[in-house]
């Protein structure tokens, strides 16, 4: 599976459902790094297996960003439900087989 292509679907499947501006950017954090992860030591991140990603923000095409460390969680706003939304959705389609948020 493509993560990159599966991931612009889920997200514009979910924009077309709760926005009127399309999601015309997926800005990221990282992707692949061989890194140990934050609370195993001994384990190495998903991240080193290129089976993760750090979402930083989805660029609209009004201009508008939506960020996750901003917005995620924000009780009841559009852009929460958005957000919280597309990992639900990455995880139902099995794009990601864990999703954190």
């Amino acid at each position: 599976m493509n993560g990159r292509a599966d991931t612009k679907r889920s997200r514009t499947k979910e924009r077309r459902s709760a926005w009127a501006n399309a999601s015309s950017r997926c800005l990221t954090e990282g992707t692949y790094s061989c890194r140990q992860m934050a609370r195993f030591q001994s384990l190495v991140s998903e991240h080193s297996y290129a089976n993760a990603i750090d979402i930083r923000s989805f660029k609209l095409e009004n201009g508008r960003t939506l960020s996750v460390l901003r917005d995620l969680s924000k009780i009841d706003t559009a852009a929460s439900k958005f957000l919280h939304a597309v990992a639900q959705r990455l995880y139902d389609e099995k794009v990601f087989s864990v999703v954190l948020t």
